[in-house]
């Protein structure tokens, strides 16, 4: 009898530890689907998701910058423009909403450029949206930039010019029908439905 009356006491003790778990549980959950809805339920909330969104937009930029750079730095001493390892974006965990922003919304790759008597080498990177689409609901702005290494002109060394150009807002362009910059003539030039954010000529910087 008494051995029955302390297997209920304790039973009672890990149905009441139980219950706080569950019930934290409850609370976290509830907090979050609260988080992710705020634009629903309060009029500051879509401020709240667009500020979000631009920062993962600018988070994106500033990595595409720093691949252009590193090449940039590279090539004097390398004397080649190198693909870089893809990278496939990757859905965000919940705690990346939460408690900062996603940095994984965006793939990384690269492609061969174009090569003949005005190029050398090139080489295009990419930031495209792989992820953070579905449930998330963002539509992100593409990337596409270029490092072309051309010969300065009158003398027999070589340079490097890179771009980096965004996709216009609202011109929703497909990673399929958008075309990598141009180097004619000695201009570079971003692609239709896009605009430059970044461009560096290494001849310019070393004067």
């Amino acid at each position: 009898m008494i051995q029955n009356f302390q297997d209920l006491q304790d039973f009672d003790q890990q149905f009441l530890s139980n219950q706080k778990v569950g019930n934290l549980f409850v609370i976290f959950f509830a907090f979050c689907i609260s988080f992710l809805c705020v634009g629903c339920q309060n009029p500051d909330g879509g401020n709240k998701e667009a500020k979000q969104r631009e920062r993962i937009i600018l988070q994106a930029e500033e990595n595409l910058k720093r691949i252009l750079q590193e090449q940039e730095t590279n090539f004097p001493k390398e004397k080649i423009i190198s693909l870089i390892v893809n990278k496939v974006g990757q859905e965000p965990s919940l705690t990346d909403w939460v408690f900062g922003y996603p940095t994984t919304c965006y793939g990384y790759y690269s492609s061969p450029g174009d090569i003949n008597n005005n190029v050398v080498d090139s080489v295009y990177y990419y930031a495209f949206q792989d992820a953070c689409k579905g449930q998330w609901g963002f539509r992100l702005e593409l990337y596409v930039g270029a490092v072309f290494a051309v010969p300065i002109p009158g003398s027999k060394q070589l340079k490097t010019i890179s771009i980096l150009c965004k996709e216009n807002q609202f011109a929703y362009v497909s990673r399929k029908n958008l075309s990598p910059p141009k180097y004619k003539n000695g201009l570079l030039s971003c692609p239709p439905k896009t605009h430059q954010v970044y461009f560096h000529d290494s001849s310019s910087s070393a004067k």
